[in-house]
């Protein structure tokens, strides 16, 4: 069946009859399939049927679009989602950002009352989303995608203490696909977990040839919950350390407190029983989920400060404010800070005044290719003197084995 023959699948989400009722006309008109759902009806089934494109209204009767989504949340989402309202521009990249923050992918917008060309013109945003699943599959054959490695700098040592391995998918027209945009499209596969231990093996295999070439660092690789939270996980990843005589110890697994509350008892477990022989563990933290306190409820070698929190917190006081109730409250658990996105000498400036040791950033590298990341470290500690860290050892010295 060809793209223009194929008809797409709407779940749309709402308790308001009279809303389900001109919504149903409206997507029916604009060559959809209807799937309604109330949101705290049975989601599973509804999902259950592979919808394209999920429809929430910001405000329904009883309830509003942001429980909606915390609910959907809870379970697994992997088509795109269309958010309908009567709210202004701030309330909408709000609601935006909390959908981002959750998980999901926003194709757009439909303000009250809308219209079949208004759905139209959402049409080929999901258009453009189906294809790049399309063209992920057919790209992880080819071997585009890669990991690129980014330092983490710190400064009481003044030298690199670890690399992190960073998914990168080399698109032949585009350039570089952000890594948000590639899980996106992963998941919708259901071909996370393959790209992550694929990956995940890469990255193990390039720390051992960073050894044979001088630079013994420990590692750092990104997990999605789906990977992570499965039975079996932490039994692969100490076989697959052993079978390339990478010891566990050197690996740290980091997650982002998103994906860890979505499955927050598997994820958990896997972390515990990780951290219980050797693997260090670190959470992104970027205050979009757990408070504070709940920090204490990981087995924490790392806690790690989003670009989200860093990024503006030079002119933004309430965010600053965050930033040093968040590395207050690691530093007295005596569990290290390392702040991610650090582009600049005064965000750097800031970080340090408030206690935060361990750096990441656009201001000390950006993210390489193997072959780039070799020659950053053999420069690494002129070019840490020149932002000011004072003479530094070589990054070729022994970091733990």
């Amino acid at each position: 069946m060809s793209e223009q023959q194929r008809k797409r699948k709407v779940l749309i989400l709402d308790d308001d009859p009279d809303v389900l009722e001109y919504a149903s006309v409206v997507f029916q008109d604009c060559g959809f399939d209807l799937l309604i759902c109330r949101p705290y009806d049975d989601l599973d089934a509804a999902l259950a049927q592979h919808p394209d494109l999920i429809v929430v209204d910001l405000l329904m009767p009883g309830r509003d679009g942001i429980q909606v989504l915390h609910r959907l949340s809870k379970v697994e989402i992997r088509c795109p989602m269309l958010i309908v309202s009567m709210c202004g521009p701030a309330v909408l990249r709000s609601a935006q950002s909390v959908a981002k923050l959750l998980g999901f992918e926003v194709i757009g917008f439909l303000r009250k009352p809308f219209y079949k060309d208004d759905v139209m013109k959402l049409t080929d945003s999901l258009r453009k989303h189906e294809k790049g699943s399309v063209e992920l599959k057919r790209l992880m054959d080819s071997g585009r995608i890669i990991n690129h490695y980014q330092p983490i700098i710190d400064s009481q040592l003044n030298r690199v203490i670890r690399m992190e391995a960073l998914a990168r998918f080399h698109h032949p027209v585009s350039g570089v696909i952000p890594p948000g945009e590639l899980f996106r499209w992963a998941r919708r596969l259901q071909a996370t977990e393959k790209i992550e231990e694929t990956l995940l093996t890469g990255a193990i295999h390039d720390a051992m040839r960073m050894e044979e070439q001088g630079h013994r660092l420990p590692m750092s690789f990104n997990l999605s919950a789906e990977t992570l939270g499965a039975p079996d996980f932490p039994d692969r990843l100490e076989k697959l350390c052993r079978e390339n005589r990478f010891l566990l110890s050197q690996l740290t697994i980091e997650i982002s407190e998103v994906e860890a509350h979505r499955h927050l008892v598997p994820v958990l477990s896997s972390l515990t029983r990780l951290s219980i022989r050797g693997c260090s563990v670190a959470l992104e933290y970027g205050g979009a989920i757990f408070a504070k306190p709940q920090i204490e409820n990981f087995p924490l070698n790392e806690l790690k400060l989003t670009p989200a929190l860093v990024q503006g917190s030079i002119e933004d006081q309430d965010r600053r404010n965050v930033l040093s109730a968040v590395v207050e409250h690691a530093t007295r658990l005596e569990i290290p800070v390392t702040a991610v996105g650090v582009e600049s000498m005064e965000q750097l400036g800031l970080l340090l005044d408030l206690g935060v040791t361990r750096f990441q950033g656009y201001l000390f590298s950006e993210d390489r290719q193997f072959d780039s990341a070799m020659y950053y470290l053999s420069r690494a500690p002129e070019k840490l003197a020149e932002l000011g860290m004072g003479p530094v050892e070589q990054s070729r010295v022994s970091n733990g084995y």
